[in-house]
């Protein structure tokens, strides 16, 4: 994937959808935030090949060491 073929929302849809996987016991919507959240602080990386396993490795952390309220507020 170059540059121009980045698109976000792809990206975002892509990672929400492994983290829901890995994390069932989470409110899809929470799980979908934190992944639209971490894939756009990506948003002005000069190279848009890693976004999607960067972004997937910061949401995965963010998922695991908090709570379900923590994610609500």
């Amino acid at each position: 994937m170059d540059n121009q073929d980045y698109d976000e929302r792809q990206v975002i849809e892509q990672v929400s959808s492994r983290l829901r996987d890995r994390f069932p016991d989470r409110e899809p919507a929470a799980v979908d935030a934190v992944s639209a959240e971490v894939v756009h602080e990506f948003a002005n990386a000069r190279i848009k090949n890693y976004v999607g396993p960067l972004a997937e490795h910061r949401a995965r952390d963010v998922l695991k060491h908090s709570t379900a309220s923590e994610l609500a507020s």
